[in-house]
């Protein structure tokens, strides 16, 4: 719901930057495995794969996904509302 809200408030063309922790596809032992069960337990939230981010994203009407990872904890996300096609 979200990021719908985000998505309707964006003009045309308008670009979504998100700062997130992305939990790795099969994790092993990793910090965002432990933070995501305490967010689970604590609020019901959770944290998410890359696949799952761009999943959110595209279902929301974003598109140009773009995730660049950092030598921190967290990643950055970029995601543009597109513009409207001209029509001939």
């Amino acid at each position: 719901m979200i990021l719908t809200n985000c998505f309707s408030a964006l003009p045309p063309g308008g670009t979504l930057f998100l700062i997130e922790l992305i939990v790795p596809e099969n994790p092993q032992t990793d910090f965002g495995v432990s933070l995501n069960l305490n967010m689970l337990v604590i609020t019901g939230g959770q944290e998410r794969t890359e696949e799952e981010y761009r999943t959110l994203l595209r279902a929301s009407g974003f598109e140009n996904i773009t995730i660049v990872g950092s030598t921190s904890l967290v990643s950055l996300i970029k995601a543009n509302k597109p513009k409207p096609q001209r029509r001939l």
